[in-house]
């Protein structure tokens, strides 16, 4: 392999791998459309850049050009909804632990280490499970 290729190809190794943290970053934002910036700006750069390189050429080669070039859009795209995914999930966790009380959660823990007899933990089992629905009465999520 000729040396100069070589460090082309480190060099757009590196950059990927930069752009994949920075993509990771940007998903993580409060506003969700910043995360969105990368795959974009890949979007439309390998739709000109295809019209610019295949001219003249059938549709059909600017089609395979198109897919091929935005397979890094892909890529950003699972980055995107994937954090997007996870921060919805730790937020509703968030929120499900505020509406229980820390009081409530202290006491279902010292009740589910303090009782392992047969009949009294089954009472103590259900009356967990009463603090459990009750803490949850006021949200729309039952």
């Amino acid at each position: 392999m000729h040396p100069v290729a070589l460090l082309i190809a480190i060099a757009v190794l590196a950059v990927t791998i930069v752009l994949i943290f920075v993509q990771r970053r940007l998903s993580r934002k409060k506003n969700p459309i910043i995360g969105l910036i990368i795959p974009v700006v890949y979007l439309l750069l390998s739709s000109v850049i295809g019209l610019i390189l295949t001219g003249g050429a059938p549709f059909w080669q600017y089609l395979r050009w198109f897919l091929i070039s935005n397979i890094p859009t892909v890529v950003y795209l699972l980055i995107y909804f994937f954090v997007r995914y996870k921060l919805k999930q730790n937020n509703d966790l968030d929120k499900m632990k505020a509406a229980v009380p820390s009081q409530h959660r202290a006491a279902l823990l010292f009740r589910s280490c303090a009782d392992t007899s047969g009949q009294k933990s089954r009472r103590v089992t259900d009356t967990r499970v009463n603090l459990y629905f009750q803490s949850f009465q006021g949200l729309d999520i039952l």
